[in-house]
């Protein structure tokens, strides 16, 4: 009951702690916790993986192999985060209170990406073991249970959980990027204000159009994610998995943590020559 009491009362400090440092602070709350908790182990991690490499438990291969292999991680992370999938916009000459606004075009920037880092990469495991902790509380988890035979089909690197993870991180690309993206909500603004997609018709039809454009994206960037996810259980797969907790997740988290850090800091320094922030 008390290591129960324990772990409730430190999620609910992190969860306060994250707050604070999103209202007071630059970036993310959460992700800075959850970057500055994966960087934590690295030195450790390294540490580990230099002693293994001395005994010969791992082979230089496999050392460089996954090194390569991290660099080409984080590069594509780079590159799909700040990839945009931009809609052409055309705005028609306007009149506003006493002053003529001139016809001018512009982009509409949808991120391929839109569901973001954190929902996908935290929330995929637990919707994966929490029915299967339910339903041992409920029905019993004990020795050669169905409970206990399904809990054991779902451990990590086991088939069922790769497939039911892919699904799982999939759905919620989509789920999520629904949340934040609206395209009614879009094509009425862009009404408002003037704004046409050329040979597309203002209304209806620009919604149904961002909605094709939103929904392709998704896909690539819901795809992207399942890989990511994948990562651990490859090399896992093949044998070269390693002790270090930098994997697919892991690795987005902390790239799209420094990404969103430095782009708000940039916002800062411009805004507030003083470095303050208001």
């Amino acid at each position: 009951m008390s290591a129960t009491v324990s772990l409730v009362g430190g999620v609910f400090v992190l969860i306060w702690l994250s707050e604070q440092i999103t209202r007071r602070g630059i970036g993310n709350g959460l992700a800075l916790v959850l970057t500055v908790s994966i960087v934590a182990s690295l030195p450790s991690d390294v540490a580990t993986l230099l002693t293994q490499l001395r005994r010969g438990a791992i082979s230089g291969n496999v050392l460089a192999s996954n090194a390569v292999f991290l660099i080409v991680v984080v590069a594509l992370i780079v590159f799909v985060e700040r990839a945009r999938r931009n809609v052409p916009v055309q705005f028609a000459a306007r009149r506003v209170g006493e002053r003529s606004l001139p016809s001018r075009s512009a982009v509409l920037p949808l991120k391929i990406n839109s569901a973001g880092y954190l929902l996908p990469a935290t929330v995929a495991p637990w919707a994966i073991s929490l029915p299967v902790i339910f339903a041992g509380f409920i029905f019993g988890a004990d020795d050669g249970s169905w409970v206990e035979t399904i809990s054991a089909h779902l451990q990590f690197g086991e088939k069922a959980h790769i497939v039911f993870g892919s699904i799982a991180v999939f759905a919620l690309a989509f789920v999520y990027t629904a949340f934040v993206i609206d395209p009614d909500h879009a094509a009425e603004s862009l009404a408002r204000q003037g704004g046409v997609i050329p040979g597309v018709t203002p209304g209806e039809a620009t919604a149904s159009y961002l909605d094709r454009v939103v929904s392709l994206t998704t896909v690539i960037g819901a795809s992207y994610l399942t890989a990511l996810s994948l990562i651990p259980e490859v090399f896992l797969a093949y044998g070269n998995a390693l002790v270090y907790k930098m994997g697919g997740g892991a690795a987005l988290i902390v790239v799209c943590t420094i990404l969103d850090l430095q782009t708000q800091v940039r916002e800062v320094s411009l805004t507030n020559p003083g470095g303050v922030r208001r």
